[in-house]
């Protein structure tokens, strides 16, 4: 049984092998070059250009400040409120009505000044003088058709700005996009409007960070996820009536949000594969395909040029050299007969008897 192979080891120090090493090296970097290099959404933009991308930026205003010791939410004990009920410490400033408005949708959108005259911000919940208001606006909400809503919602108020001119957004309708990690039933109080069930989300936008809107809505879309704590936030779309700044007791105490009134939430699904997202893919694979190639060939040349070198090698060390085969012709040759013989007769014995052990 052979346990070591006779095939010669090939030596590291050669030149050859070396040269061979440093290609393989410098093949590896090209590689990881290349992979680095296809990350990059600009090496691309050469073949998938962007049709957008000459576009004039718009400037980036940053976000105002909210200004929380405006917004700290305690009891009041005065003559004109009923025992439990909580007031901001600011005074309530009177609604501006927006006559911006289209006369067309005037009459749909707004609502009577003196509805809203009632309705206060930093109160906790909705006070039972704010109750008429509150489910005028969600029938308002529920009975208008989402397309005329959505058409004259503002939706480039920041929170920031809600917050610190709240008055001038009340009963305006308003869009705002984040995602829900709260979405609890409940039951409506008495009203004249018919409405039984509602829901309550709270939406987290990018603007606000840790700081939450209330939306109210009386309907949500099918397949929603509804517990308490969502496992995972869900992105939607809400188009409602701001109603007021509404105070709630939280973690660390009592906080302030602005409520929404609204029909339902938009659930907004994952974003769509762009087209040059779409034809990528085909372009990596043929790349990690071409570099597959590539790299079997080289091994498949270097294997090769082994096989070649170790033939060459076997056939130089093995094969006479003609020279050799001159010299051997040149020696004289003699039969072993006669070279027996000549060793009898030296030691003096008969050619054809053998001699006698004691001689």
């Amino acid at each position: 049984m052979r346990f070591h192979s006779r095939r010669p080891s090939t030596s590291h120090f050669a030149k050859r092998a070396q040269t061979r090493i440093l290609r393989l090296i410098g093949l590896l970097v090209l590689v990881m070059i290349a992979v680095k290099m296809a990350g990059r959404a600009s090496f691309w933009a050469w073949m998938f250009p962007d049709q957008n991308s000459h576009a004039a930026s718009q400037p980036v205003t940053p976000p105002e400040t909210v200004d929380e010791s405006k917004y700290k939410v305690k009891l009041d004990e005065g003559p004109k409120l009923a025992a439990g009920e909580f007031i901001a410490a600011a005074e309530p400033v009177a609604p501006v009505v927006d006559n911006a408005t289209d006369e067309a949708t005037a009459d749909v959108l707004q609502f009577d000044p003196e509805l809203l005259s009632v309705v206060e911000d930093n109160t906790m919940s909705i006070r039972p003088i704010e109750a008429d208001a509150y489910y005028a606006v969600l029938a308002k909400a529920r009975d208008l058709p989402a397309e005329t809503l959505e058409q004259h919602a503002d939706a480039d108020v920041s929170f920031a700005v809600l917050m610190n001119q709240s008055p001038q957004f009340r009963g305006k309708p308003i869009t705002v996009r984040g995602e829900i990690r709260r979405l609890l039933p409940f039951t409506a109080g008495k009203n004249e409007h018919e409405i039984k069930d509602l829901w309550e989300a709270w939406l987290f936008t990018e603007d606000a960070g840790l700081d939450p809107y209330r939306i109210v809505c009386t309907e949500i879309p099918p397949g929603i996820p509804r517990e308490e704590g969502l496992k995972k936030a869900v992105p939607v779309r809400v188009t409602g009536f701001f109603f007021k700044i509404e105070g709630y007791e939280g973690r660390g105490g009592l906080h302030t949000a602005p409520l929404l009134l609204a029909r339902t939430l938009r659930w907004l699904p994952p974003p769509p594969v762009s087209k040059n997202d779409s034809t990528l893919g085909p372009w990596i694979v043929g790349l990690v395909c071409l570099t597959a190639v590539g790299l079997a060939f080289t091994f498949w040349r270097i294997s090769a040029s082994d096989r070649s070198s170790q033939t060459r090698n076997f056939h130089r060390y093995n094969e006479p050299r003609p020279e050799a085969l001159d010299a051997l012709k040149l020696l004289e040759t003699s039969d072993e007969t006669d070279m027996f013989r000549s060793l009898r007769e030296d030691d003096g014995q008969s050619p054809t008897k053998p001699a006698d052990a004691g001689a």
